[in-house]
């Protein structure tokens, strides 16, 4: 009885642990596909990846391109909207 209980907890790990794998390769997927057309969109679905120091050598390059890409483009609209805000006043 209590190999079934071992067996029971090994298998729901593995279950969870497979269906996490595939959420943080979709949200990557979903971000790579707006990262264009929609920065701050894309931007917000990485930040939904809860650990993404723990992501695999591929999955965390990826997520640092992306967030990379993401911070360097939202810092020039800010930069472009100080600068003419400042050319306004």
């Amino acid at each position: 009885m209590r190999n079934h209980y071992f067996i029971f907890i090994a298998l729901t790990l593995c279950l969870f642990c497979s269906c996490q794998k595939k959420s943080t390769e979709h949200l990557l997927s979903e971000a790579e596909n707006i990262i264009t057309t929609r920065l701050d969109s894309a931007n917000n679905i990485l930040d939904k990846i809860s650990h993404p120091e723990q992501l695999t050598g591929i999955q965390q390059a990826e997520y640092c391109r992306m967030k990379a890409i993401c911070a360097s483009n939202i810092t020039m609209e800010w930069a472009f909207w100080l600068i003419f805000l400042t050319i306004l006043h």
